[in-house]
């Protein structure tokens, strides 16, 4: 890799997203300015930042490494986060933004009227986004080891940005940050392609890939699908938009384009198993298997497009993590002013926390899949009924979420061969059903 080249486009998009933060600030007047763009974004905005938001390093870096071990199978991940996207195209997004709400937990309060569930949530979806994003900046640590490019004041310098951008203008900075960095992922991974078209690589006649190892498809297809639908980062874009038409067309254009991009790493991964290319400890799979195919400068590129592709989704979850907190958390009425310097804190503050924490953990994959699990199992069946039904059960959302968490908290990983959790998430839609049965019955009584 051409360090020089890699040096020079970090320093631009430092500061061009400094810029961009700085001007985004001089219109934010009141906390919907800030969490929601004042609601008037727009069709392409939003596509760009839907895809910006979920094309990262899990669609990038993570199918490399599994179509490494496991081929095709590895692009369950990417069809899942389209599937979720498609789902939202399908009229769920448009559902959301006619709710007129500002965070996923407000369906508890708002629709279903209940407190208790409204903070439950609001909790377990602060943990859980907050686990995703010391992941992020974990495997943003972990990258920049993989290419040499790794210290510890490297990184803090490169995470402040992220964090300063974002606190200071708040979702109107990130989504035109995203808008740049999305448009250069794109750009970088079709001159690849191109490359690679004109310069093919040759393969090896045996095939070193193991065809009895399977993917759980459960954990990499269904789970992303269904934390795409009920995510606060989604949730948020959807609230956000001008129309609920500009959802509908830009989540359905935004599942096209990942499905379509992520079929370049999971491609690269397999030519890494095929031609031989060992992978030491440590080290990415795509970023090898570009730097032995390309030249230094393709590679330096690349480079800084994975790492592009990865902070574009580290700022979206910051965004998210800091909107459930101001606004679900901090319930109390405020000045426009004194709302606008409580979210800059609390987004300052929840970003430097998930950057001291990665610090000095290593691996919190497993937490942060057991942390999206739960959140599913206890909360999807009462939020996408209450997005279909305007004056859905308290009662039976109240035992949904009883009966989803009690079963992902003492039930082993499979019974009868299935998958820990379809079966909680089954018990928790059984839960919803007895709920609305006693609703029922108590209304027909009295």
């Amino acid at each position: 890799m051409n360090i020089f080249v890699f040096s020079s486009l970090i320093a631009c998009f430092i500061l061009t997203s400094l810029y961009i933060g700085k001007k985004a600030s001089k219109n934010l007047k009141t906390s919907e300015d800030y969490y929601l763009s004042n609601r008037k974004l727009g069709t392409f905005s939003l596509c760009l930042t839907f895809l910006a938001t979920q094309l990262g390093g899990g669609a990038i870096v993570g199918a490399a490494d599994a179509a490494y071990t496991y081929g095709w199978q590895a692009i369950y991940y990417a069809l899942g986060i389209s599937l979720g996207l498609f789902m939202l195209a399908s009229g769920i997004g448009s559902r959301l933004r006619n709710k007129k709400i500002s965070t996923i937990p407000q369906i508890f309060s708002n629709i279903y009227k209940d407190p208790i569930a409204y903070k439950l949530c609001s909790i377990i979806y602060i943990i859980s986004t907050f686990l995703i994003l010391v992941a992020i900046a974990v495997s943003t640590k972990k990258y920049l080891v993989a290419i040499e490019f790794y210290n510890k004041y490297i990184f803090l310098g490169f995470w402040l940005s992220l964090i300063i951008y974002t606190s200071v203008g708040g979702l109107k900075a990130v989504v035109q940050t995203d808008i740049i960095q999305i448009s250069g992922v794109l750009i970088i991974f079709l001159i690849t392609f191109i490359y690679l078209l004109i310069n093919p690589i040759e393969f090896s006649k045996v095939n070193n890939l193991n065809n009895d190892l399977v993917i759980p498809w459960s954990s990499w297809l269904l789970m992303p699908l269904l934390f795409i639908i009920i995510g606060q980062d989604m949730g948020q874009r959807c609230f956000a938009s001008a129309t609920a038409k500009n959802v509908t067309i830009s989540t359905f254009l935004a599942g096209i384009l990942l499905l379509t991009a992520s079929l370049l790493p999971t491609y690269l991964g397999i030519v890494a198993n095929q031609i031989g290319i060992e992978i030491n400890e440590g080290s990415s799979v795509l970023i090898t298997v570009i730097n032995q195919t390309t030249n230094p400068v393709i590679s330096a590129f690349f480079s800084f497009a994975i790492l592009m592709a990865i902070i574009s989704t580290a700022d979206s979850l910051l965004c998210a993590i800091s909107s459930n907190i101001a606004i679900d958390i901090f319930t109390k009425q405020k000045s426009n002013t004194t709302a606008i310097m409580y979210a800059r804190i609390i987004t300052l503050f929840s970003g430097l926390m998930a950057f001291l924490v990665s610090l000095y953990v290593n691996d919190i994959i497993q937490i942060m899949v057991k942390a999206y699990e739960i959140t599913i199992v206890c909360f999807f069946v009462p939020i996408i009924i209450a997005i279909f039904n305007p004056t859905p059960s308290k009662i039976a959302a109240r035992i949904s979420i009883c009966l989803g968490m009690i079963s992902y908290l003492t039930i082993s990983e499979t019974i009868l061969n299935i998958p820990k959790e379809i079966l909680c998430l089954s018990i928790s839609a059984i839960g919803y059903l007895l709920g609305y049965l006693i609703s029922r019955t108590n209304r027909n009584l009295t």
